[in-house]
Formats: structure tokens, sequence, C-alpha cells
């Protein structure tokens, strides 16, 4: 193929990716945007989730404190004939079995709700953290599109010859970051977003 026929198919190809690297920016650039759209009702969720479970450990502890033993004062004889009063102290209630045992019934009964929230703040986490690195990809993207145009059109109209590596280089590069955005960030994505709705059905069911 010739050196030109080759610069040809190079500026019509980034200025393909460009216009889509900007389409793109335009609606993955702003993470408050997208942001607000994909995790709309997640802190409400979020919220639901830690009102039940402090209602119900405040509910197993109040039972348990119901029953735990206070402290007694009980008369005796004095040496010199007068009556005197002692204390009975109870041991740390919060070191007592009965506590113990409680908190461990609570989480095993609980365990589904408190997965639940573990895995609804890891999901919006991560999804939060490739959100970021898809915008940044994006920018990227752009960047490196528009010094190609520069390249190949510097190439093409002052007819300079510039190896053939150099074309099928950013060629290359433009193909594997396309193709990195669409198997990672995208990918990671729509799956803990997925991984979100499943979670907010479940709790935010009627």
């Amino acid at each position: 193929m010739a050196h030109q026929d080759l610069v040809n198919i190079a500026l019509y190809v980034h200025g393909a990716v460009l216009l889509c690297s900007l389409t793109a920016w335009y609606k993955y650039g702003d993470r408050s945007d997208i942001l607000a759209k994909s995790l709309e009702g997640t802190e409400s969720t979020l919220s639901k989730l830690r009102k039940m479970i402090s209602d119900d450990l405040l509910t197993t502890i109040k039972e348990v404190l119901s029953t735990a033993q206070t402290q007694q004062t009980n008369p005796i004889l004095g040496p010199d004939g007068r009556v005197l009063f002692y204390s009975e102290r109870d041991a740390n209630f919060l070191k007592s079995e009965e506590f113990e045992q409680a908190i461990t019934d609570f989480v095993a009964f609980k365990c589904d709700m408190l997965s639940g929230y573990r895995i609804l703040i890891r999901a919006r986490s991560i999804w939060c953290f490739w959100a970021r690195v898809l915008s940044w990809s994006i920018l990227l993207l752009i960047v490196l599109q528009i010094l190609s145009l520069a390249l190949h059109g510097y190439d093409k109209i002052v007819v300079k010859h510039l190896p053939d590596w150099s074309v099928h280089g950013t060629l290359i590069v433009t193909g594997c970051l396309v193709l990195i955005m669409f198997c990672l960030p995208f990918t990671i994505m729509l799956c803990n977003h997925d991984v979100i709705m499943k979670e907010k059905v479940k709790y935010d069911a009627p």
C-alpha cells in the first residue's frame, strides 16, 4: 500500500474516533451527571439499611438488658450489733456471656442484611472508581486523536513521508485504548450497576 493511501486511511479512522470520543465525553465526561443518574436512590437504600440494622440491634440489646441482673443491696449485722449494707456488683455487662451470645445471634440472623449493606457499599465504590477511569480514558483518547490527526495531516500536506511505523503505531495505540475502554471500564461499571440495582430492588420493594 502506498504511503499516502495509508495516511488517508489513518486520517479517516482518527477523525471518526475523535467524533465518537467527543460524543462519549459529552455523555460520560461530567461524572457528577452520570453519578446522579446511575446511583440515584442508592444513598436512600443505604440509609434504610442502616436504620433497619440499628433498630434491630437496639431491640436485641434492650432484650438482653431487660434480663440482666441489677446491682443488689443487702443488709447484714455488724460486729457492734448495728445493721450495715453491702452491695453486690455485677460483672461488666459488655463482657458477659449473655451479651456476647446476643451479638452472635444478631449477626447470624441478620447476616443477609449486613452482607447486602457491604455489597452495596463495595459496588458503589467500584462503580465510582471505574467512572473516573472511563472519563480520563476518554480524555486521553481525544488528545491522542488530535495529535494523530495533526501528525498525519502534516505528513499529507507537506508530503514529508514520515515512517510507515508512525501511522501503524497511532492506529494500534488507538485500537488498544478503545478495546481496553470497552473491556474494562464499561463492563465493570455495568456489572456493578446490576449489583446495585439488585440490592435496591431487594430492600426498596414495597
